[in-house]
């Protein structure tokens, strides 16, 4: 009587098809959306809302990063660092 040897195949399907999916609907979504192309740059109010919708993703990452950066590396560098305890906890909450 061998050991127990469980199933991989089952995993690996998973594994293999459950990203498989999401890429052919990325991709055909992707597809359909060049089509609609002329009408977006028709409308101008839609191309007002992307322009305002880019300006602030990049303000919120530019500000993001000049905060999250030096806290992290006083994080990572100084064990001492003042407050260090409640930071860390801080970012452990959901």
């Amino acid at each position: 009587m061998e050991g127990y040897k469980p199933l991989i195949w089952p995993g690996l399907l998973a594994l293999v098809f459950t990203p498989g999916i999401a890429i052919v609907a990325i991709i055909y979504m992707a597809w359909l959306s060049i089509w609609n192309l002329n009408a977006l740059r028709i409308d101008s109010y839609i191309l007002e809302v992307l322009e305002f919708t880019l300006f602030q993703a990049t303000l919120s990452t530019l500000f993001s990063l000049l905060f999250a950066l030096p806290v992290a590396r006083a994080l990572a560098r100084r064990t001492d660092f003042p407050g260090r305890g409640v930071i860390l906890k801080l970012f452990g909450l959901p």
